[in-house]
């Protein structure tokens, strides 16, 4: 049982570590992005394709159609969906946080139990 408190702790504090320094990633490049947005790549590359295409445009059953938005919108547009994106990362990593602090608890818990003989244990169903 030795191993498998090792295991879980170890597994669990991997993920907390990991998803901790993303979380502090995202958070920092938020931060970039409100100070100086010029140093982000993600926000360079949006700049680039707001001011080089001025419409979407597709194909609905069998006719070309053509949507014009002006540039304020569209960087609206963009900023929401941004948004939308990073709440999701950061969402998924704190779950895994999470998930890394409930494995912890779980190698906690089993150095608590004490190890049970097969006398203890009561006998298997008869069918």
């Amino acid at each position: 049982m030795d191993g498998v408190k090792q295991g879980l702790m170890l597994l669990g504090t991997v993920l907390i570590a990991i998803s901790l320094a993303m979380l502090l990633y995202l958070s920092n490049t938020i931060y970039m992005i409100f100070t100086d947005p010029a140093q982000v790549k993600f926000v360079q590359f949006l700049q680039d394709k707001i001011t080089t295409d001025g419409a979407f445009s597709g194909e609905a059953e069998g006719k070309k159609f053509v949507i014009q938005i002006s540039e304020p919108m569209r960087y609206i547009i963009f900023f929401y969906f941004g948004l939308l994106g990073l709440g999701i990362v950061s969402r998924i990593f704190s779950g895994i946080m999470g998930t890394g602090i409930m494995l912890v608890k779980a190698g906690k818990e089993i150095s608590r139990q004490p190890a049970s003989s097969s006398s203890d244990m009561p006998p298997p169903p008869s069918m």
